[in-house]
Formats: structure tokens, sequence, C-alpha cells
């Protein structure tokens, strides 16, 4: 065993907890844990497991806590809150969580965030944070609507309470009920939990920042508590509940306690070699009536029914009192990470691969002037050169076969223009990284000059040599999004040279807005060279691209692009992002006339369909395939 703890063992254990919690992301359902009688937790293990990660301030941690906060906002009830499963009606703790997860990612004031605040209010009373507020709705759900006895559910729940006491809002109310119910031990009790040190470290968490002598009390108090255990029950604790002690004993401020770093060290040696620790997190459910499960014996695990329940009685015998324990390990690991993190702050870090792109691009108030004038930039050096010959490689297989596919669809006109292959992203894990780069989603926010951007789509674009000229056109006529705050950034995957069919804008149509039918810009070169005079714009023509630099232009500004008059195949991937709130809107008029506009509208309508399956027109712009990328 080591004599010294240090920051490096730390990073390490951590970096292969992360690597282990990114393998079992699930991109529409995030992380799932725990089999009861109610089916297997998503959402409420997905906003535990999201909430922890965005504590932690690594590159890896902060954007698997945004895909969680993503499939959160579309997996949100109407009524505001979040539940233990998809299926399940809204309880106060799966909500706190997810609101836990939004605050540590400064989305305080996101309408979903505010929705959900209102939904958990109610639960909240003198007693503490109740898990369910009214009985009907969840008696229904376990198919015992006659029964009337909730008592136990309806209740205030420490282990509820001490979590939602972390939340700004309620943290001072609930302060107070925390320290009115402290054990004599030291410990606070729990009644979803075997383990009282999950209510403990929590509400040590919170207490831990207020400066009153009581609350000074209650930590020393839960801290040395915590000691004796680590003391007692070394060797016997599960990761679980070792890991939840160390947080007790770290956030009374005992890291120098001989015993904390035995702990630490146990904890590390306890790492599986796929990243994990063991399942450990032991969830019980109590019968609805009952008031104080920990008098209640025996307790049996849930492996499924052993034969059909039918009558209430049955299902009131077979379902509860019973336990369940987090089988796919994920909340056990999302524990351990935040006891590595509480034991260095600000140092968990973790770069598995490095991705080329530059941490912090230096974009100057003169870029976001000259995109804001010109509706088009570019960037000199986002990427190096490597990294982009890299990507190349993975998204040429990529479009020979998605490309091919495509052919049987698209007008002739369109297969002498380009062969394209769209969410490049979703069939290889390198480039899904490679398109989802937080710093790439930041350059799209300051351009836009909005707080928060979300992904629209990704597309490789590969010209083929002797294709035609890309046609003038407006991106933003075929997107069903009602927001003038939408880009493309233009990643060429070589150098591109004069002859490779350059991209090409008219330079500040962006200010123009929705010009509806323009395909008459194509009849000549006379016809666009009279709307540019006319309209005081010019042509700016992008010949000679270097790999690395990239070209950005507003969904409105005009552009096309040369012939590939070269041998060469001009290779090049888009990554489309739109200011976060928008609606979904169809094209104007809503009547079209031109085929243009009637092919623009049939466009929208399938990216409806595909992007935002199961909204219609006037929704929020949110859904699985948009998710947030920044902040």
């Amino acid at each position: 065993m080591h004599t010294i703890l240090t920051e490096h063992d730390c990073s390490q254990a951590a970096g292969k907890a992360l690597q282990f919690l990114q393998a079992g992301f699930h991109p529409a359902t995030g992380w799932k844990d725990f089999w009861t009688p109610a089916g297997v937790s998503d959402a409420w293990v997905t906003a535990y497991t999201g909430s922890i990660l965005a504590g932690i301030p690594c590159k890896e941690a902060q954007t698997l806590a945004f895909r969680a906060w993503s499939i959160l906002e579309c997996t949100q009830y109407h009524t505001g809150g979040w539940s233990y499963g998809h299926t399940v009606p809204m309880d106060a703790d799966s909500t706190t969580w997810g609101l836990l997860l939004a605050t540590r990612l400064g989305q305080q004031h996101s309408k979903r965030y505010q929705l959900a605040l209102q939904a958990l209010r109610p639960h909240i009373n003198e007693q503490g944070v109740a898990t369910y507020l009214h009985p009907a709705a969840i008696a229904g759900f376990m198919g015992i609507a006659d029964y009337p006895h909730f008592e136990g559910w309806t209740q205030a729940h420490m282990c509820v309470t001490a979590a939602t006491a972390l939340l700004p809002p309620f943290r001072e109310q609930l302060s107070g009920v925390l320290l009115n119910n402290q054990q004599p031990d030291g410990s606070w009790p729990a009644y979803w939990w075997f383990e009282t040190a999950y209510t403990t470290a929590l509400a040590v968490e919170c207490l831990s920042a207020d400066p009153s002598p009581q609350a000074l009390t209650a930590v020393k108090r839960a801290g040395a508590m915590a000691l004796q255990r680590l003391t007692d029950e070394s060797g016997q604790l599960s990761p679980f509940s070792l890991a939840l002690l160390l947080n007790i004993g770290l956030s009374a401020g005992l890291h120098s306690e001989t015993v904390i770093r035995k702990g630490l060290q146990q904890l590390l040696q306890l790492q599986q070699e796929n990243g994990c620790w063991k399942a450990g997190a032991w969830l019980r459910i109590p019968r609805p009536d009952d008031l104080v499960p920990d008098m209640t014996t025996p307790w049996q695990r849930w492996f499924g029914a052993a034969q059909p329940m039918h009558t209430t009685a049955e299902k009131l015998a077979g379902t509860f009192h019973i336990f369940s324990v987090d089988q796919h390990h994920y909340f056990t690991t999302a524990t351990v990470l935040k006891t590595l993190q509480l034991y260095h702050p600000q140092q968990t870090h973790y770069t598995p691969v490095s991705s080329g792109i530059r941490e912090d691009y230096p974009l100057s108030a003169a870029n976001i002037a000259a995109f804001s004038r010109d509706g088009m930039i570019q960037l000199r050096q986002v990427f190096d050169r490597e990294s982009i010959y890299h990507y190349k490689d993975r998204i040429t297989a990529l479009v020979a076969h998605a490309g091919q596919q495509e052919h049987s669809g698209r007008s002739s006109r369109d297969i002498r223009s380009f062969l394209r292959a769209t969410d490049t992203g979703d069939t290889d894990k390198e480039i899904h990284a490679f398109i989802r780069q937080p710093v790439l989603a930041a350059i799209a926010a300051r351009l836009l000059q909005t707080d928060a951007v979300r992904l629209y789509h990704d597309q490789a674009f590969f010209k083929l040599p002797g294709n035609n000229a890309t046609p003038w056109h407006q991106d933003h006529t075929y997107w069903p999004v009602d927001t003038d705050q939408m880009l493309t950034i233009w990643i060429p995957l070589e150098d591109i040279a004069p002859d490779m069919g350059g991209m090409r804008y008219v330079a500040g149509s962006h200010q123009k807005g929705y010009l509806g039918d323009i395909d008459y810009l194509n009849n000549s070169p006379q016809a666009l060279a009279d709307f540019t005079d006319s309209n005081g714009l010019s042509v700016y023509s992008a010949d000679n691209i270097p790999a690395g630099d990239v070209l950005i232009h507003h969904g409105w500004t005009i552009h096309g692009a040369a012939p590939n008059t070269s041998a060469r195949t001009r290779k090049s991937l888009t990554i489309v992002y739109f200011a976060d709130g928008a609606r979904l809107a169809g094209i104007t008029p809503a009547t079209p006339s031109s085929d243009a506009e009637k092919q623009a509208a049939w466009l929208r309508d399938e990216d409806l369909r595909l992007r935002f399956p199961g909204c219609t027109y006037g929704d929020f712009a949110i859904s699985l395939r948009t998710p947030l990328l920044y902040p």
C-alpha cells in the first residue's frame, strides 16, 4: 500500500472512471441502474451522475454533464419535474438531482430549470422534502390505486431533504430542518437507503457552507462519526459506503487525518480494471405505509416477480420491502469520483485523446464585428494539420459508404455538385467527440452573440473532380428553426487550392434575412451582378484555404461554390449551430408558390420529422438530436 497518496494517483483513477462512464453513456437515455418493480432507472441515475460530473473541472466530465442535461431537457415532464424512470410519476428526488445538474452547469435561467423549480416547491414543508406529493399517481402506476395508505412515501424524507438543501433557493430553509434532525451518533437518517452515510454526506456538504455555530457543531459531530466508522469497519465497507464516509470527512475538513488517507488508498485499490467500482449502492423500496423502514425486517433483493400478481394484497406482498443495487456500477462510480474531487479539488484532469483543437481560440472583438458586418469570416489555424488529416481519413471512409447510398435519393444536379454524408459522428466515436468540441461551440456562440448554442447537424461535403458549381442559396431557408442566430462552420479536411471548387459568399447578404426564391441568381453572372450592385454588396471567393483554417458563414448569407476543375476531391466537414431558446417554424410564406419555395417547405418538414421527432411547429427547438454544446 502506498504511504503517500498523490494527486497523480487520484487523477489516474478519475481518468479511468471517466472512461468507464463515457463508455456506458447512451445518447438517448444516459446512464441506467437499479432494477426494481418500477423498471430500471434512467432519468434519476443520469441526473445524479451528471450532477457529480458537472462539478469536475475537466473537459471530458463537463461534456458528459452537458450531454446528460440535454437528455433531461427532452425527458422533462410537462409538469416540470423528472422521475425515477420515464414511465414513473414525477418525484422530488429525481427533480432535485436534475436541478443540481442544471445549477452546476449554470443553467439556472433556462426555462427547463424554472419549470422544475416550480414543480419541486410543493414537495417542501416544515418537516423537509417529500418524495411524492399526491399518492394517486404513484399508486395508479404501481397498480394499487385502491390502497389508501401512502403515509410513508408522502412524508418528508431526510435523504431527499439533504439533496434539496444543496439548491441555493432552498438552502437556508432546509438547513434548519437538517440541524433539527441529526441523530445522536452524528448521522442523518435515510428512507430509501440502508446506508445513512448517503444522507449524512449530503447534509454535511450543505452545512459546511454555513458559518453558524450550530452548523459547525453538526459538521464536527458528523465528521467524528465518519472517522469512527472508517476505523471500526476498515476492510468491511463497500466502495459506496467507503466513498460516502470519506466524503463526510473531507467535507468536514479532515483531509490530514490518517484514517482518511488510508481510506482513500483502499478506495483506489478497489477500482476495477475497466475503471468502475463494484456496485454497493443498496436502494430499498419500503411499503408505502412504512414510516420507519429501519424497523422493518426482512428485506429481499429484487430479481423480478416470482409469479403473476393481480390483487392489491399480492402486489403489496411481492413488490415492497425489497432492495436493489446499481448493477451497472454507474451510481457507485460517480460517488467515488465525488470523493476524488473532494480530496484534490480543481486537480482532477483527464485528456484521453487529443482533439487537435486549441483549448481557447483567441477570437477578437474585430473578428466578431467582421462576422456581424459580412456574415462570413475565415479564422486561421483553429486546428493543427496533423489532427485534420487524421479526421479526414475517418470521414472519407464514412462518405465512401453514406455518399454512395445518397446517390439514389438526390437529383441529378445535386449528384454533379457533391457527395455528402449527414450526422457523421453517429457511427464514429472520435468524429462524434470532434464535432461536439466545446471550443468550436464557444466560437459559434460568440460570433452569434448569444449565451448558449445547440448543435443542429454536421455534414461532410465531398466535391468530386468535374463536379459542377454549387448553386447560390441561403442555408437557413431549409432549416425549421425560428431564429436569426444560426451559422455554419466549414472545415476543409485538406488544403483547398483555387481549382478545387472553393466557397463563394455574398458578403453582407445575411442582413437582408430570408430572401425567398433566389434561384434566379444562378441563371447568369449578370443576374448576380445586378443583385449585388443594387444592394451595395460584393462577392468574396475563398480560393486558398489551408488545412487547419475554418470558414464560418451566417445562416442567411448567400453562398455557393465554384466547380471542381482539378483532379482532386475537395473534402470538407460542416457543423451547424443555432442559439438555444429558439422555436420551430415552417417556411414563409405559409403557402409557397414557386418550386424552390415548395422544395424548401418540404425540406423543413423533413428536418422537423428527422431532427425533432415528436415536435410540431411552435415547440422549442430541443431534441436529443440537437444537444446543447455551449456553455
